[in-house]
């Protein structure tokens, strides 16, 4: 029986929410206090309302400029720092923040940085944080090359999205809901991230090849979630109709009704292979482990060229959960870790 503990979460990005909700409930179950910090910014808040999930709002979308981003990072790491003061936390835990794990630092509160990307910048949270967590598909001898201390290291088995995907209930009603026929060959693209310190154009000319592909295709409707409003230069010479939902929708459900993903890369093209769900990737930054995984798996495609487009079959699916490692009980092995590092740190 652990002792009470006080954990804060960071959350930055859109993906956090859906891999951090059902640990955070964990743990508000068990009796520990949880505090949430959102960084306002890509539906994060909303996506928390959908959740049940209370949480104060600091920071925002601070711009591409590179001198916006640092000036971000200081501002938001000092109101981190500012609003945690005096609650006497007992671990902090992120998926990649380092706003959090500097604010962390300032305060002498233990940190715990999460990612499955291996290729991010990892020099602030190697240095400064306490833990740094990792799935298992990544080969330790990648996680040698970066020259992390071994004893910070933690792994976990599965796939991050291990932790939610085996709750998830589809709704059935989901598409006339939102407007869209599911009589059509459903499919959902979503851009690449253009400010990411990671993003290729040729993601870009992609999208447009893929865009001029579906405009062919008899009875497609196309679900296009942007990134920002800059994202949606892609359709101004598709030529065709398309639907971009006018509120924050479930992300889960989205992908389970349609007959295909293609994406910029990251967790949405995770979720879909983890389900079962066609997806093509128009990531072209460096390929994470957890991606290639996939690949080999015969679960994930990359797009490469205006070949591998006309390739790509366009057809309606059977709509069911095919889940990759359903046996893996993720949020309870990764609460477990937590409790461990929270006492740790007494």
């Amino acid at each position: 029986m652990h002792e009470h503990r006080t954990f804060w979460f960071d959350l930055c990005h859109p993906p956090h929410v859906a891999f951090f909700a059902p640990q955070i409930k964990r743990l508000q179950e068990m009796g520990h206090t949880v505090l949430i910090t959102v960084r306002d910014r890509f539906q994060v808040a909303e996506l928390c309302d959908l959740s049940g999930l209370t949480y104060v709002k600091i920071g925002k979308d601070y711009g591409r400029a590179k001198w916006r981003k640092a000036m971000g990072i200081a501002l938001r790491t000092c109101q981190l720092a500012d609003y945690m003061r005096g609650r006497n936390v007992d671990l902090a835990v992120s998926q990649g923040s380092t706003y959090q794990v500097l604010a962390a630092k300032l305060l002498s509160i233990p940190s715990t940085f999460m990612t499955d990307y291996e290729h991010i910048y990892l020099g602030i949270a190697k240095r400064l944080a306490d833990w740094l967590v990792f799935p298992e598909i990544i080969p330790e001898d990648v996680l040698r090359k970066k020259h992390i201390s071994p004893g910070k290291i933690i792994r976990y088995p599965g796939l991050k999205e291990n932790v939610y995907l085996g709750h998830f209930r589809p709704q059935g009603d989901f598409l006339k809901n939102i407007g869209v026929d599911p009589g059509n060959i459903i499919i959902t693209i979503r851009p690449p991230a253009v400010d990411a310190h990671y993003h290729n154009p040729v993601s870009e000319e992609l999208l447009r090849l893929i865009f001029r592909r579906m405009k062919s295709e008899p009875g497609v409707t196309v679900i296009y979630l942007p990134r920002s409003a800059a994202s949606t230069g892609p359709l101004m010479d598709s030529g065709m109709h398309v639907v971009i939902p006018e509120k924050t929708l479930k992300g889960l459900d989205l992908i389970y009704h349609s007959d295909m993903i293609i994406s910029g890369g990251g967790t949405m093209n995770r979720e879909a292979a983890a389900m079962g769900v066609p997806v093509y990737s128009i990531f072209k930054g460096p390929v994470p482990a957890v991606d290639r995984y996939l690949e080999q798996t015969g679960r994930l495609h990359f797009i490469d060229s205006e070949e591998d487009i006309k390739r790509i079959r366009i057809q309606k699916r059977k709509p069911e959960m095919n889940l990759l490692n359903p046996d893996i009980d993720l949020a309870r092995f990764l609460v477990s870790r937590l409790l461990d590092m929270a006492g740790d740190s007494r």
